[in-house]
């Protein structure tokens, strides 16, 4: 219990780093990775068939996990712009970090899996769409990443 208020002293005393201009226009990136993934999703859930159907259908399993995962910190980061009072907007500053730091251990091993799962996939049209859903998880971790503060 004394490491989690540390840890939430600690990060406190950095949470100021982003401010809303950054938070939204994170969001905004995201956002737009989000929705490439999304189609992605789509097309991949039609290839999982054949010989391709296991890797596939764990491929779009990691991908909601990372969805799930990464929602998270768009909630309370979305939350951040209505802030009127400081200390309201440090309590959601504050949240966010610890939300990111959860989210982004989770983006890794969703990667780490992703990337794993694609070396059995066979087709090349699957492959190809796994492909553009790794990358979308990839700069979404990116731009989550640019929100932790040291």
């Amino acid at each position: 219990m004394k490491g989690l208020a540390l840890a939430a002293l600690l990060v406190a005393g950095s949470a100021h780093g982003q401010t809303v201009q950054q938070v939204h226009d994170a969001l905004t990136s995201i956002s737009a990775h989000t929705e490439s993934l999304g189609v992605s999703f789509e097309n991949l859930q039609g290839m999982a068939i054949g010989q391709d159907q296991r890797a596939v259908e764990s491929i779009t399993n990691t991908m909601i996990l990372f969805l799930q995962s990464s929602g998270v910190v768009g909630a309370v980061a979305s939350l951040l712009p209505k802030m009127r009072d400081p200390e309201d907007a440090k309590q959601v500053r504050l949240r966010l970090q610890i939300s990111l730091g959860e989210t982004l251990h989770v983006a890794d091993v969703n990667l780490k899996s992703m990337n794993g799962y694609m070396t059995f996939v066979k087709g090349p049209a699957a492959l190809a769409e796994a492909t553009k859903a790794r990358d979308a998880m990839v700069a979404i971790r990116e731009q989550l990443r640019s929100l932790k503060t040291p």
